[in-house]
């Protein structure tokens, strides 16, 4: 007999037509045993284990935000986990960062930054929510002028163009009320804005 992929089990459920069906019309791109471990998850409280396990190709699969029925009458929405960092209050590790549901799957290395004050206002508010991309999941992890960033400044984390001032690289505000923050040696950068993600 061949033997088992890591985090598979000896246990089978039997189905009939009806669910089967069912299952095959809400799971997307999911595979069946995907879907049915996200299921399992969520009835269970402890999706974060049955997420990342593989299914039966050893494939494992991204999960997917998906609606599901659990009795005939009752409708549940699979929701995801991502981390939600905010902006000026600190720089905790996104790996320590409190955790929030969303209904989308915005894919692997990404997390929120909820925004505070009017620096980069018109185009972003106060206390908005923003979907940036973790830096140490980049491919290619460069800073770009003109491009939007998470930077960690005097230990704290703010959300700015990275530009080039007069006298060097600066991190800019949209807000021409508000001047330049020169570079410093101190100055990191943890995330990057991609608009498609906040689309």
């Amino acid at each position: 007999m061949k033997p088992r992929s890591p985090g598979q089990t000896l246990i089978g459920v039997a189905v009939d037509e009806g669910l089967l069906a069912a299952i095959d019309a809400k799971r997307g791109g999911l595979t069946r045993s995907a879907f049915v471990r996200l299921a399992l998850g969520k009835f269970l409280n402890i999706e974060g284990s049955l997420l990342h396990a593989p299914d039966r190709t050893g494939k494992g699969g991204r999960p997917k935000s998906i609606t599901f029925k659990s009795t005939p009458s009752e409708h549940k929405v699979m929701q995801m986990e991502i981390p939600l960092l905010r902006a000026a209050a600190g720089s905790p590790l996104i790996a320590d960062a409190e955790m929030v549901e969303v209904e989308r799957d915005y894919g692997v290395g990404r997390f929120l930054l909820e925004l505070r004050g009017d620096s980069m206002e018109p185009r972003f508010m106060d206390k908005q929510r923003i979907v940036m991309r973790d830096k140490n999941t980049l491919k290619r992890p460069l800073l770009k002028y003109g491009e939007l960033y998470a930077f960690v400044v005097d230990g704290r984390i703010s959300f700015k163009q990275w530009a080039k001032g007069e006298d060097g690289k600066v991190l800019r505000s949209l807000n021409a009320a508000y001047p330049d923050i020169p570079l410093n040696e101190e100055t990191d950068w943890i995330g990057w804005y991609d608009p498609k993600d906040n689309q």
